[in-house]
């Protein structure tokens, strides 16, 4: 028995249904047979929409799926996929924060006192960080999210709608991983190409 959860879909065309979606598959326990399993579904509909015609093609081909493919499944691992699949290395909960905790550009008093490294510099198609956090001695008004450690502001623009998004995002993750019954939620993060 299966049990499909309702698409998620960000991009949503407004013109001939949705662009990009996300599906989890539950098929329960055959008790003796086989245990549950969960699998992930990738859809990528084709659409009028002339903005999200470009993202559908970008999107299949970044996963080198065919020109027409709608549906695959999203399976861990490296290497070629079979038919119908595309596959998926992803990051630990750590391994994301880690990643963001790398972008932020710390004050140069701090990396010549030996207390922190420099940021690490992207390179490939995205150079910006994946959350842009800011360093300052005052803490200016216009600010979503921050914190006080050592003196100084650490914080997100309200003005930066990426990053608000990314950390919110980061968040929810971030709880789901507190309530699985699993060893914890698996995040995919793009990185450098």
């Amino acid at each position: 028995m299966n049990h499909k959860t309702p698409s998620l879909s960000p991009l949503d065309s407004g013109f001939s249904g949705t662009a990009l979606g996300i599906q989890l598959e539950h098929s329960a326990e055959v008790p003796g047979k086989t245990p549950s399993f969960d699998r992930v579904f990738l859809t990528v509909s084709s659409t009028d929409n002339p903005v999200l015609a470009e993202t559908v093609y970008e999107t299949r081909r970044f996963f080198q799926m065919k020109p027409h493919d709608e549906r695959v499944e999203a399976v861990y691992g490296a290497g070629q996929p079979r038919p119908g699949q595309i596959r998926i290395l992803t990051r630990t909960m750590l391994g994301a924060l880690g990643q963001i905790a790398y972008q932020i550009d710390v004050p140069q008093d701090d990396i010549t006192s030996g207390r922190t490294q420099p940021r690490i510099l992207l390179i490939g198609r995205e150079t910006k960080p994946i959350v842009v956090v800011h360093v300052g001695n005052t803490l200016p008004e216009n600010t979503f999210s921050s914190v006080r450690y050592n003196k100084r502001y650490y914080y997100i623009s309200e003005n930066d709608f990426d990053s608000k998004l990314a950390f919110t995002m980061l968040q929810i993750l971030l709880e789901l991983s507190k309530t699985t019954k699993n060893p914890g939620t698996i995040v995919t993060i793009p990185v450098n190409g």
